[in-house]
């Protein structure tokens, strides 16, 4: 019933990166495809303090920054 009502929450990163799957079909989906999720850190609650810092997507090195490292790189533009 929970998983119901949070929408499967736990599976939602698979609806980001096909938005097509509904809701109820992301956790068959997940299974389906857990051969391609081995080498995947899975985060636990006690990871989110660390998660936080990275709240940025740079469309740059297509990753994650750190919103310092951001802050480093766009004051280095502005003095140029």
């Amino acid at each position: 019933m929970l998983r119901w009502f949070t929408a499967d929450i736990g599976y939602h990163n698979i609806h980001h990166l096909s938005e097509r799957i509904p809701n109820y079909h992301l956790a068959a989906c997940h299974r389906e495809n857990s051969h391609l999720l081995s080498d995947v850190k899975t985060l636990r609650m006690r990871d989110l303090a660390d998660c936080s810092q990275f709240l940025l997507w740079s469309a740059d090195s297509n990753r994650l920054v750190s919103i310092s490292s951001f802050r480093q790189s766009t004051e280095a533009i502005l003095k140029t």
